[in-house]
C-alpha cells in the first residue's frame, strides 16, 4: 500500500468533515423536533446551528469537488 499524498489526505479529510457535519445536522434536527415546542429560544439557536453546519458542508463539498472528489478507492464509513 502506497503512502497517501498531502492532496489525497486532504480529500479524505474533506469527505470525513462533510459526513461528520451531516451527522451533526441529523442529530440537531432530531433534538429540534423533540424540544422545539418546549424551548422556543434554544430551538431557534439550534436551527441557526443547523444552517451553519449546512453552509460549512456546502463549502467543504465545493472544495472537494474542486479537488476532483474523494481519492479513488476511498470509501469512508462513520464509526
Amino acid at each position: 500500500m502506497s503512502e497517501m499524498s498531502e492532496r489525497e489526505k486532504l480529500q479524505v479529510l474533506l469527505a470525513h468533515w462533510i459526513e461528520h457535519n451531516n451527522g451533526h445536522v441529523a442529530e440537531c434536527s432530531d433534538w429540534l423536533t423533540r424540544v422545539g415546542d418546549l424551548e422556543e429560544g434554544p430551538a431557534a439557536a439550534i436551527s441557526e446551528a443547523i444552517s451553519a453546519f449546512n453552509q460549512a458542508s456546502e463549502a467543504l463539498t465545493k472544495a472537494l469537488d474542486l479537488m476532483g472528489g474523494p481519492p479513488e478507492g476511498h470509501h469512508h464509513h462513520h464509526h
